[in-house]
């Protein structure tokens, strides 16, 4: 079960460096808007069927901060007047939304990439 686990954390990491390594248009900085927003562009792509190495990883990286980034505000309360969800909001739709939020707000990509996120989310998903 160990070596299970090992070989697919490796296999992982192997994917994920030849992935940044395929990217010409990886951003220099991962803390900033520019690079959730490029790896949830892929999200977007590999939802629509474009799948590869490139496409597969962003999306993982993209959904997994959206979903990490929601949780955690849904579990310490912040989330209660900042953002509200109805029962048919999805993962994929908030990637989606994120993307067009930042391709009208383009200068949030030099800001921390949850910055953009939180506004978009703001924005998109009001508490009434």
């Amino acid at each position: 079960m160990k070596a299970a686990l090992m070989g697919a954390f490796i296999l992982t990491v192997t994917l994920g460096t030849r992935s940044f390594a395929q990217s010409p248009t990886l951003p220099a900085d991962a803390s900033k808007g520019e690079a959730l927003y490029h790896d949830c562009k892929a999200a977007v792509k590999f939802m629509d069927g474009i799948t590869d190495d490139t496409t597969a990883f962003g999306a993982a990286v993209c959904e997994s901060y959206i979903e990490g980034f929601t949780d955690s505000g849904i579990l310490s309360g912040a989330a209660a007047t900042a953002y509200c969800f109805d029962a048919n909001t999805s993962n994929a739709v908030v990637v989606r939304v994120y993307v067009q939020y930042m391709e009208s707000h383009p200068k949030l990509m030099d800001l921390p990439k949850f910055m953009g996120l939180a506004q978009a989310l703001h924005a998109n998903y009001p508490c009434k």
